[in-house]
């Protein structure tokens, strides 16, 4: 993940957390941090940042297998080759900032495919060896 991207997601995770009034003790240090926080990303991309969190709730969306979680949009191979090299990427369809995600694993799958159950079908078999019920 590009290093400017993760200071986009910590951005916004702590905007929102000072927004929302989840936190119990008083949030002046949380808000007089926020000018630093910012200075931290370049111009241009904090005014992207900014103009995309008044148009919609997340600005930052992870990708899951090609698609923007966003916007539910398959990407495109140029743009996930862009984002594998660790570059700052937006969505084609939405333009949000992406990063990669890992993909959700099935309790019990194996995410190897050579670590795969070494149960086959004996092709070779005829049909009366299998029993019928």
């Amino acid at each position: 993940m590009h290093p400017t991207i993760a200071q986009l997601i910590s951005l916004d995770r702590k905007e929102s957390f000072v927004s929302s009034g989840r936190s119990k003790g008083p949030t002046f240090l949380l808000t007089s941090q926020a000018p630093t926080w910012r200075r931290e990303i370049p111009a241009p991309i904090i005014a992207r940042f900014d103009r995309l969190k008044t148009q919609r709730k997340k600005p930052v969306v992870p990708v899951i297998l090609g698609v923007c979680q966003g916007c539910g949009w398959t990407l495109s191979r140029t743009v996930q080759d862009r984002l594998s090299a660790e570059n700052i990427t937006c969505c084609e369809q939405c333009g949000r900032f992406l990063y990669p995600a890992e993909p959700p694993q099935v309790d019990g799958a194996s995410p190897d495919p050579t670590m795969a159950s070494e149960k086959t079908l004996d092709r070779s078999a005829t049909p009366e060896a299998y029993e019928y019920a």
